[in-house]
């Protein structure tokens, strides 16, 4: 996987979603409109669920729901984010890996993005933490790429 490129738009709805719903796991998917290879562009995300995020016919309402979306409106969905309940952890629950394979089997550079929630108010660091598929799991990609 090459850069990831993050729109103001997608980042600020990602962070206004969390900060929403602060006590409560969120999560959404990441859109994208360019069709370039090499970097992944995400223009926009859609916001999905606040609460009960593991309910499979929700989620897969959804999933269906913005793929028909982003077929009429000339976008694809490239990658997923959440941000757990407890502030602390940001790593992936095994409902957001599965969520980012199945993203990952129609788009090959997907992304997961998990947001720090102990980040959510310094003004320096984004709460951002990126991960990429490599051999079949969900690695922690680096930083400085």
């Amino acid at each position: 996987m090459g850069e990831v490129e993050l729109s103001c738009r997608a980042y600020v709805k990602m962070f206004l979603h969390a900060s929403l719903f602060p006590r409560c796991s969120i999560n959404g998917l990441l859109l994208s409109s360019s069709s370039a290879g090499g970097a992944v562009c995400v223009t926009d995300c859609v916001p999905l669920l606040h609460s009960h995020l593991p309910l499979a016919p929700i989620t897969q309402l959804a999933l269906t729901q913005v793929d028909v979306w982003c077929s009429q409106t000339k976008q694809r969905i490239v990658g997923y984010y959440q941000a757990n309940a407890c502030v602390t952890d940001s790593s992936p629950t095994p409902c957001a890996m599965k969520i980012a394979d199945k993203i990952s089997e129609q788009f090959d550079n997907a992304v997961l993005l998990m947001l720090d929630g102990s980040k959510m108010s310094s003004d320096r660091v984004p709460p951002i933490v990126m991960y990429e598929r490599k051999d079949s799991r969900w690695l922690l990609k680096d930083k400085h790429t």
